[in-house]
Formats: structure tokens, C-alpha cells, sequence
């Protein structure tokens, strides 16, 4: 029988593909425990979700609320638990860090709108499983556009609220994410 995925592992990895896909396209993400940035103006808010019920958006593995460009809740156990999902061709922590990188595109664009390919891609095939498990899959040029533009009202809101002394945060385009609770 084989093991589960250790979660803390699983999720750091997760987190440093997720940085690297927005490090390609000029981003920072900076990961944070919910209670160590409680004083942060507008992070992005991740929470896991690890039983969840069936009927919640059954062939979804995750879903962000872009409109109101804060909350993202990720369907763990969908994710890393059920590799039918992928066919088993990708690890877990690669289908985690796509998934996680798809639903802050959308909360950074402001959009629900989907790609015909790669990270923004509505729904993945196992080609794009395939791809995804060798090389980290992009943005299109429109999603780049979209997420720079949604990035820069961030900057200057933390700007405005917390002065120069942020000033080597905010010297290039970052991402506050917060990591929130894991919840049933």
C-alpha cells in the first residue's frame, strides 16, 4: 500500500513551483501563515480544504472568489489524494502548485475568464498533465497582461498603507498570499 504524501512537504513544494511560475512572468508570491499577517491590507487567502463533500462543485479541485480578490479554497483531498484526476502522470505537489497558481491568476486578473492553454486552461487533459509534470506550464500573453495590471493597485494600496519602510517589498511586484486554515 502505497503512502499519503506528507501535507507539509506536498504544500512547500507546491509553493515554490507556484513561485516560479509567477517569477517567469515578473511576480513574487510571498507566502505567509495567516497568523503572522494579520496587519496586511488585501492578502490573497488560501484555505484547504481536506473532506470535502461530494456535491460541492463535484469536477472542480479548487475555486477563488476573483471578483472579490481575496479568498481561494483549494479542494486538497481532490487534488492530492485522487490521482485518477491526473491519470497518475503528475506528482501531487505539481497538480497542488497548478491548481494554486490558476485560482490566484484568476484573484489577481479580477476575472473568471479561462485560456485555451496552460495554467489559466479551464480544464487540463492529460496532455497538460503530462506537460505540467516535466516543465511548469505558463500564461498566456492576455493572462500576463491581466495579472500585471491586477498586481500594481495591490502595490500601492501596501504602499499607501504602510509607508517607506516597505519600500524593498514593494520595490517589485509581489503577492502577499496568506496560507489560512485547513478545514473540513
Amino acid at each position: 500500500m502505497e503512502r499519503a504524501p506528507d501535507p507539509l512537504l506536498t504544500i512547500t513544494r507546491a509553493q515554490l513551483i507556484v513561485g516560479g511560475i509567477f517569477d517567469r512572468i515578473g511576480i513574487e508570491v510571498v507566502w505567509h501563515e495567516l497568523a503572522h499577517c494579520q496587519g496586511e491590507k488585501q492578502p490573497i487567502v488560501v484555505t484547504l480544504s481536506l473532506m470535502t463533500p461530494r456535491d460541492q462543485l463535484p469536477y472542480a479541485l479548487a475555486y477563488s472568489q476573483p471578483f472579490e480578490g481575496v479568498h481561494i479554497r483549494v479542494f486538497y483531498d481532490r487534488v492530492v489524494y485522487d490521482q485518477p484526476v491526473t491519470g497518475g502522470v503528475c506528482p501531487p505537489q505539481v497538480l497542488l502548485a497548478h491548481v494554486l497558481a490558476h485560482e490566484i491568476g484568476h484573484v489577481l486578473q479580477g476575472t473568471d475568464q479561462h485560456a485555451e492553454r496552460g495554467v489559466m486552461k479551464a480544464r487540463w487533459n492529460y496532455r497538460d498533465y503530462y506537460e505540467m509534470a516535466r516543465k511548469p506550464l505558463g500564461f498566456s500573453d492576455l493572462d500576463i497582461r491581466l495579472i500585471q495590471n491586477g498586481v500594481a493597485p495591490r502595490v500601492e494600496r501596501l504602499r499607501a498603507s504602510r509607508g517607506s519602510i516597505y519600500e524593498n517589498l514593494l520595490s517589485s511586484q509581489k503577492v502577499l498570499i496568506r496560507s489560512g486554515p485547513v478545514v473540513n
